[in-house]
Parts: structure tokens; sequence; C-alpha cells
């Protein structure tokens, strides 16, 4: 009985504990022929469609290297698939 009552007092602790396990993690691309090689691999629609160029701009994004006209096209590919993302 005494072990019944201790049992049942300790499993609400047992909620309190957050659960192992391994953490998802996803490579997102980082240049041009990334999204392309990604592209061919999903089914759907053949090609890579990028009707603004986006993929070949590199974008002043207010971080080091705007003196130069940008921080290169894969930072510039980053920050767009991470705002796509939110």
């Amino acid at each position: 009985m005494q072990k019944l009552l201790l049992a049942l007092a300790l499993a609400p602790a047992a909620a309190l504990v957050a659960p192992t396990g391994g953490v998802a993690r996803t490579a997102l691309a980082g240049s041009k022929e990334d999204l392309v090689a990604l592209q061919d691999s999903i089914p759907g629609p053949p090609g890579f469609y990028d009707p603004l160029g986006l993929s070949d701009m590199s974008f002043a994004l207010g971080m080091e290297g705007n003196s130069n006209g940008g921080v290169g096209q894969d930072a510039t590919i980053g920050w767009l698939r991470h705002a796509e993302i939110k």
C-alpha cells in the first residue's frame, strides 16, 4: 500500500520532466546550385523557377560587407530562405 501511495505521489513529478530525444535538424541550401539540385530531387514541375532572379542577387542586409555591394549570393539565399520559413 505504501508503494502505491509513493508511486501516486511521484507521478505528477514525471510530467514536469522534459522528454529526451534527438533534435530534428534541417539543412538549408546555401547556394544556387543547391537550390537547383533540391528542385530537381523533389516531385513536381521540372526546372528551377526564379522569375525575379533573387538567387543571383547580393543584398545589403545591414551586416558587414555592405561597402562592396552586398554580403554575397550565399548569404542572400540564406536570408531569403529564413524569411520564407517565418
